[in-house]
């Protein structure tokens, strides 16, 4: 975990106004039918950063719950996802996939209280 200091002087890099149209641009090519996808904005962006496998990444995380749909056209139902965005990008995505042992579900839940 990094200390108060390196959190205060940590390059989150700019703002992003747009995280909306960011994160709807990165899911394109990831949804089966990105046009239908329902969203609802949770929280963010706020500076946060995250850790994986010892690397930490800085940026501004913000939180939705999306209902898209599967490969057979019905709507998965609302699930959280994460977004880690920095410089315009989105850098980590973390979501509840609604399977047994959903880890990375617990991790978007997590990042999203």
């Amino acid at each position: 975990m990094p200390t108060q200091q390196e959190l205060a002087s940590a390059d989150y890099g700019g703002y992003p106004d747009n995280y909306e149209q960011i994160i709807k641009t990165y899911l394109e090519p990831i949804l089966k039918d990105p046009y239908s996808a329902e969203y609802r904005h949770l929280k963010g962006p706020e500076k946060q950063w995250t850790s994986f496998f010892a690397q930490s990444n800085y940026g501004y995380g913000v939180c939705y719950m999306i209902n898209a749909k599967n490969i057979f056209g019905g709507f998965t139902g609302y699930k959280i996802h994460h977004f880690l965005i920095r410089d315009g990008l989105v850098v980590q995505h973390v979501y509840e996939s609604g399977e047994n042992y959903d880890i990375m579900g617990e991790v978007a839940r997590d990042r999203c209280k």
